[in-house]
């Protein structure tokens, strides 16, 4: 058995909790002078355990620092918090074995890596009967497997004290979603249906990092990939490998390939649909505007709150000197913009609290809601809800876009069926008791032009005395309808429905 191999350190029959796993192993570290053959194999141990931890606890994301004036940090990014490893036994000797063993998992080469910074991808498997055995969920077209494929991102930077910074990110494609399994609510999900049928255009993806950008975008890849289209992406490093019957290409960034150069490449390649990850630069922007130009359907994302700061994120890329007249191709290109964050979900309790007056009037200036009550979620999190405001660009948007009225392109997108904020819907799951009050606060924001200008579904609810999740409920109703091809009228709907409710409640029988 060779000492830096991952998967045969690890004890299958039985991962121990934190406390018992972490303290043994850091006291092995300490043990493993530099000069020793094995000196290795404690830091292997103690990757593989924090990985195999992660994996159990479905976390985001490990960060391992090494500060040459204290030592090391080990944190693991998980559902309920982070959780912080402690590390007083490892010694300061051992920073350079512990570097060197992760940059050369990730293939690294041994001559560069004396690099200030990069980006890789590090594979590592797990046997299928250890995954068996901790209770982790396993897709059926992964059952038959005997091994459990987990890739994780590994950025590296090296600090300013000597010291260095390993960011893991998780990407298990066990765990990927379908496009419907990803809660979205009926009317995106079928707005986003309707938009990967499209033959050209660009779909923009915006949200901070960790904001579950690429898992909507390769569920929607994986819905377009019907075996009639090639698909070509092009990341920094490669995620997930697509699996389909259509031609299928992953392009990895790396230092003698940018982005930018890559783009070009990938427009002799007769794709029909580009994965190009962020756009960042005017060159990128450019690129991107000619492959929809060319007939390319075309996935991007930016980092921006909303969608107003999307839109807005695209217009500074633009060249200053041809701002007026690409505003007017980036406005014809430019099919949707889909903001998302995820936000913990909770197990409801069904129990309800008054709202205090502080968080009333900032929900109320934030989302333009009034809301008073609001259901309690206990501290257990499941799980991870994305929420999704979506504005599709349609003719109306487009001429606001080319116009450069960020208020506008608000307003319009607004008066969209499927257009709630991110604030707004995370409203509705504190409705339901799904998420806490607090978690919306602090992951979602708020949008002030909420308040001057309603969504659609706020003056529904408003008109009708319904709640936003019967609103919801309506809507939901009006596109399975439209689905169907009947002609249906929204107010219409929101008015029978009304009326139903009022006569539930007047057939009730009255308690004493």
């Amino acid at each position: 058995m060779k000492h830096d191999n991952y998967v045969d350190l690890l004890d299958f029959d039985q991962l121990p909790y934190l406390d018992e796993l972490f303290k043994h192993y850091l006291r092995e570290v300490s043990w493993a002078l530099p000069g020793q053959t094995d000196s290795k194999y404690p830091f292997a141990k103690l990757l593989l355990l924090s990985f195999a931890y992660a994996l159990r606890e479905a976390a985001s994301d490990i960060h391992l620092e090494f500060h040459s004036r204290w030592g090391y940090k080990l944190n693991i990014s998980t559902m309920r918090g982070g959780v912080h490893i402690g590390t007083d036994h490892l010694c300061v000797d051992h920073a350079k074995i512990l570097k060197d063993l992760v940059l050369t998992r990730c293939g690294i080469p041994v001559g560069s890596q004396d690099r200030s910074d990069f980006n890789a991808a590090l594979p590592v498997d797990f046997p299928m009967q250890w995954v068996r055995k901790t209770g982790i969920p396993i897709k059926l077209e992964f059952a038959d497997s005997d091994k459990y494929n987990l890739r994780l991102r590994v950025a590296f930077i090296q600090m300013t004290d000597g010291g260095y910074s390993f960011t893991f990110r998780l990407i298990d494609e066990n765990r990927t979603k379908d496009l419907e399994d990803m809660g979205f609510s009926y009317a995106v999900l079928c707005e986003m249906t309707e938009l990967l049928a499209v033959t050209s255009g660009l779909i923009l993806f915006a949200g901070p990092t960790g904001s579950g950008k690429s898992s909507t975008q390769y569920a929607c890849l994986s819905r377009a990939n019907t075996g009639q289209k090639k698909i070509v992406t092009i990341e920094d490093p490669v995620e997930f490998m697509l699996k389909g019957p259509g031609s299928i290409v992953h392009i990895e960034v790396t230092p003698d390939l940018p982005p930018e150069r890559a783009l070009r490449q990938t427009l002799r390649m007769a794709a029909k649909i580009l994965m190009i990850g962020e756009i960042r630069s005017p060159e990128m922007l450019q690129t991107a505007l000619s492959a929809v130009a060319t007939g390319h359907l075309v996935f991007a994302t930016v980092h921006a709150d909303h969608v107003p700061g999307a839109v807005d994120r695209l217009f500074k890329l633009l060249p200053q000197d041809m701002r007026e007249a690409e505003l007017a191709t980036l406005a014809n290109a430019l099919q949707a913009v889909i903001c998302q964050r995820l936000v913990p979900l909770r197990e409801p309790t069904g129990r309800s609290a008054e709202t205090s007056v502080n968080q009333h009037d900032w929900i109320l200036k934030h989302s333009g809601v009034d809301f008073d009550r609001y259901g309690v979620a206990c501290d257990a999190v499941i799980s991870r809800q994305a929420m999704v405001e979506m504005l599709v660009v349609d003719y109306d948007v487009k001429l606001a876009i080319a116009e450069f009225n960020i208020e506008r392109v608000f307003a319009l997108g607004a008066q969209q069926p499927q257009f709630e904020t991110l604030l707004q819907q995370g409203l509705r799951f504190v409705e339901k008791g799904l998420i806490a009050l607090e978690d919306c606060n602090r992951w979602l924001g708020g949008q002030p032009m909420a308040s001057r200008y309603p969504t659609l579904r706020l003056k529904l609810a408003k008109s009708y005395d319904l709640s936003m999740n019967q609103v919801d409920e309506v809507i939901s109703s009006y596109y399975e309808r439209r689905e169907r091809n009947e002609k249906v009228d929204l107010d219409d709907l929101c008015h029978q429905y009304a009326l139903s409710l009022r006569q539930i409640y007047e057939d009730e029988p009255l308690h004493a």
